[in-house]
C-alpha cells in the first residue's frame, strides 16, 4: 500500500520533492540568497498566507536558521 504524505497546506510531499522543489533551486540559480553557498539548500516561505515563486527563497541552512530567530 502506498502512503501519501501531506504538508500542512496539503501538498504532496513527493510531488514537492521531485517537482516543486527542484524547480525553485533552478529558477533561483541553486544557490543561497544570502551568501551564495551552493551547499545544503533549502526552501524558505516567506509567508505561509501566500505561496508562489515571490515568496519562496533559496538559503544554505545556515543562513535559513538565521531567518528563524
Amino acid at each position: 500500500m502506498t502512503k501519501h504524505y501531506l504538508n500542512l497546506k496539503g501538498v504532496n510531499l513527493r510531488f514537492w520533492n521531485e517537482t516543486v522543489r527542484p524547480t525553485i533551486l533552478r529558477l533561483k540559480n541553486n544557490k543561497c540568497e544570502i551568501c551564495g553557498s551552493k551547499k545544503f539548500l533549502d526552501i524558505h516561505h516567506n509567508s505561509y498566507e501566500k505561496q508562489n515563486i515571490n515568496t519562496l527563497q533559496v538559503l544554505c541552512r545556515k543562513c535559513h536558521r538565521g531567518t528563524q530567530k
